[in-house]
């Protein structure tokens, strides 16, 4: 059985959906499925596991709002670090595969960069901050952990991720501000989904990125999806220095690692465009 933590999430909600096509056994767990489903009581998210007894886990469980972690560090930390370190623990003593999913907000660098693993890390704000603290307690904790390093895409159940916002806008003929110094390598989550249930069911371990085979700007993905759905968008182009919270400009990701460990393809920049608008039915 495969246990996916934060199941009605953006990235949960879409490996559910392939687990369930797939016929597989799993469970998903959410504070809307689960009554006692708490980040910040990790001892809770233990007990749950230990009842149902999987025998893989998939965390894809964060606080991913950059403001709000800045605001709250006590409790993101709790729910980005602490919370995953502990349940990476348990699933090394019981024999249980931990994946968790990571962030790509490391890095120090300007434009077209494709960061590799081995690539210094420099976190910019205390969201970042509290991701690589998570990758350091899951590995100091398990060693058979597997730590996924992403960037994603998709809709969000609360209608709130850049795809729901760049739709709405254009819909809406809305003028947009769009950074054109923001790099980045998104994978849709569905893409991502199908190929997290490929790895978590190798016997590798340690971290590893999986992403688009591209690195491009936020503002290039939006124009070129706009542009092959044949839609006109009203925008400006702006700087990621402009936002309250200091972020990392360049954050794309070299995933030629995880190509070759795990033997598995990469979509660039149109395949992920193309697969999202097949995907959302748009």
């Amino acid at each position: 059985m495969i246990a996916v933590l934060g199941s009605t999430g953006m990235l949960g909600s879409y490996i559910c959906d392939d687990l369930e096509k797939s016929d597989k056994d799993y469970v998903g767990l959410s504070r809307k499925a689960n009554q006692n489903f708490s980040f910040e009581n990790p001892n809770e998210i233990i007990k749950i596991l230990s009842d149902i007894n999987p025998r893989k886990v998939i965390n894809c469980v964060a606080n991913t709002s950059i403001d709000g972690c800045e605001a709250n560090q006590d409790l993101s930390f709790q729910i980005n670090a602490e919370t995953p370190g502990k349940i990476s623990k348990f699933c090394y003593e019981n024999k249980i595969k931990f994946l968790h999913i990571s962030s790509d907000h490391f890095y120090k660098s300007t434009g077209l960069v494709a960061h590799s693993e081995s690539n210094k890390v420099f976190p910019v704000n205390f969201y970042a901050k509290s991701k690589l603290a998570a990758e350091e307690l899951i590995l100091s904790n398990n060693p058979s952990a597997l730590i996924i390093r992403t960037s994603i895409i998709g809709r969000s159940p609360s209608g709130s991720s850049f795809l729901d916002w760049l739709l709405n806008s254009i819909k809406k003929n809305d003028e947009i501000l769009l950074f054109e110094d923001a790099f980045t390598s998104f994978i849709h989550c569905g893409q991502l989904s199908k190929l997290l249930l490929k790895v978590i069911s190798t016997e590798r371990n340690g971290i590893f990125n999986i992403a688009s085979s591209d690195v491009f700007s936020k503002a290039d993905f939006a124009l070129l999806f706009a542009k092959t759905i044949k839609k006109n968008i009203s925008y400006k182009l702006g700087s990621v220095s402009t936002l309250k919270t200091k972020r990392s400009f360049s954050c794309g990701l070299n995933s030629e690692l995880a190509r070759k460990e795990f033997n598995i393809s990469l979509p660039d920049l149109q395949e992920v465009i193309t697969y999202t608008i097949k995907k959302e039915g748009i």
